[in-house]
């Protein structure tokens, strides 16, 4: 059984990452390290998360070993994206004559850089970039008025 010494400054460390995290993997994992610290057992843990109680263990050991930081899960390397060196160019040019819709901006992506993507790719990348869809309602107007010429013809299909 792992067993922490932690003095407030520490509990109120975790308690701030459990609310103000980004990541809500590091704020689930700062989570079940505060309820271990108030010695609950890590079953009952396991079963308050939904996951195994290796999971509680694996994650104490983070804390164990990294402290709070140890929590937040690394950044993954991959594959760097074919418009990563386009990206400047790409936000100019969205920001100086925004899209409507995402295959706009695919359409637009294609003629400045030469690469096709899907829209569900341009659309994460949009979002990484900084981008965020306007959605605005119709503007309410007045009846129109009927005209005299106006014919009222009847469906009969």
């Amino acid at each position: 059984m792992i067993r922490f010494k932690m003095t407030d400054r520490d509990i109120d460390e975790l308690r701030e990452k459990c609310f103000y995290h980004p990541d809500p993997e590091a704020q689930r994992r700062a989570d079940i390290v505060l309820l271990c610290v108030h010695d609950i057992p890590k079953a009952k843990v396991a079963e308050i998360f939904d996951c195994h109680r290796n999971t509680v263990t694996n994650t104490l050991h983070r804390y164990e070993q990294g402290g709070v930081e140890g929590l937040v899960s690394a950044r993954r390397p991959g594959r760097p994206s074919a418009l990563s060196p386009y990206r400047l160019m790409i936000v100019e040019s969205l920001e100086n004559y925004p899209v409507r819709s995402i295959n706009e901006a695919c359409e637009r992506i294609q003629k400045t850089t030469g690469i096709l993507r899907k829209p569900s790719v341009v659309r994460t990348m949009l979002h990484r970039l900084g981008f965020r869809p306007l959605q605005s309602g119709a503007m309410p107007c007045p009846k129109k008025k009927l005209r005299p010429n106006t014919l009222w013809i009847r469906n009969t299909s």
